[in-house]
């Protein structure tokens, strides 16, 4: 953890380092820090940009699995190619029978 939070230092508050650490706690079980740098870059959204992408990542690593079917629904109405990823992203490995998760997989082109 200390690495991320070195990271986040060194880019100068990212959304992107912010949106890692914010996983690696909700990775870690520590609910209260994901969930309150997940508030922090929601707040930012109007002034800075953040990944939809980024959002689906910290809200299903805190088994937050509502919060996180919201997130990439936005990046596939945006167009993210991020979303590519969702095929091979070990993150959401407990959501990939979900009807909503396959939905989405075979509206991006994955054949599931």
């Amino acid at each position: 953890m200390q690495e991320l939070q070195r990271a986040v230092q060194l880019a100068n508050q990212s959304t992107e380092t912010l949106a890692a650490l914010a996983t690696a706690y909700a990775a870690a079980g520590q609910h209260g820090k994901a969930q309150s740098l997940a508030a922090q870059l929601e707040a930012s959204r109007s002034t800075r940009f953040v990944l939809p992408y980024n959002f689906a990542k910290i809200y299903v690593a805190d088994n937050r699995v509502e919060k996180a079917f919201e997130w990439p629904e936005k990046a596939y109405d945006d167009g993210s190619p991020d979303l590519i990823e969702l095929n091979s992203e070990p993150i959401f490995d407990g959501i990939r029978n979900d009807v909503r998760f396959t939905g989405l997989m075979r509206r991006i082109g994955w054949q599931v």
